[in-house]
């Protein structure tokens, strides 16, 4: 049989899942709930390719800050090294219109198929982390935000359909988001990271360092309070929070993320890059 591919339809939801499973059985088990699938696909197309009525490789392209960021790039053992996975991601590249292509590679797998498609690598994204501290941290005086927050939030970074989509609609990823005087904004959430209960900094962005200093602070609270020994943080060395972090007392740790374009020019842009930007966490 020949490999055909297509877009996705709301009719595949359950086999794009199922497909979900069986190439990553135990990992990142939200992404399979059917709520996690439906809030992603409000913001994106996928494609998929597939054979004699079976589904062997799926990509998804989500709308974000204007580009749009392949996501749940997964192919079926049993398809692997048939160049299923090149197909699908041609498919895609051929179908997203004038929009930049961006992508975070993690599995080494994958590094192929984007060579061959193309694509140009932008950055090295660390992970930086620092231990919990023992001692208790004095707490800033925050405000809780909701997404009626997120209008003046764009003002300081993202645009409001983004900051309401990611941080406050996803029904399963639940995030502590809070702010200084308006001056300020960190969500976070408690996770686990390479078998470590860690506070993860999804994004910060901030006017005033002064404030965003007292956010962390409060976040280190928070960490202890919530009994993890990690706090993390995905932060490009372009994004204003990199060094504020480092001042801080975040180091890299042996992890990072390889961010790449398509066309592979834009790879020469600065690209201030966090979690927010990625679908994990």
């Amino acid at each position: 049989m020949t490999m055909h591919f297509r877009e996705v339809t709301r009719a595949d939801r359950d086999r794009v899942i199922a497909l979900r499973e069986l190439c990553f059985p135990g990992l990142d088990p939200e992404k399979s709930d059917p709520r996690f699938w439906e809030w992603q696909h409000i913001r994106s197309r996928a494609f998929v390719g597939e054979e004699d009525g079976q589904l062997l490789t799926h990509l998804l392209m989500l709308e974000w800050q204007g580009n749009v960021l392949g996501i749940e790039a997964m192919t079926s053992p049993a398809a692997r090294g048939r160049g299923a996975f090149t197909g699908v991601m041609r498919h895609m590249l051929d179908n997203r219109g004038d929009a930049v292509a961006i992508a975070f590679q993690i599995r080494a797998a994958v590094a192929g198929t984007l060579v061959r498609t193309g694509w140009g690598l932008a950055a090295r994204v660390p992970v930086l982390v620092r231990p919990v501290p023992l001692l208790k941290r004095k707490r800033a005086v925050f405000r809780t935000l909701t997404r009626d927050d997120a209008r003046w939030m764009s003002n300081i970074a993202r645009n409001e359909r983004d900051l309401t989509w990611r941080l406050f609609d996803c029904p399963v990823w639940q995030y502590r988001v809070t702010s200084i005087e308006n001056e300020a904004y960190l969500a976070a959430r408690k996770t686990t990271l390479k078998g470590f209960d860690t506070y993860a900094i999804v994004d910060l962005a901030f006017r005033d360092k002064r404030a965003a200093k007292a956010l962390l602070r409060d976040a280190l609270a928070e960490a202890k309070e919530q009994r993890c020994r990690l706090v993390a943080a995905l932060v490009s060395r372009d994004h204003p929070a990199f060094w504020l972090l480092v001042r801080s007392g975040f180091l890299p740790a042996p992890y990072h993320f390889r961010f790449l374009t398509h066309p592979p020019e834009h790879a020469k842009r600065r690209w201030p890059l966090m979690w927010a930007d990625t679908d994990h966490l």
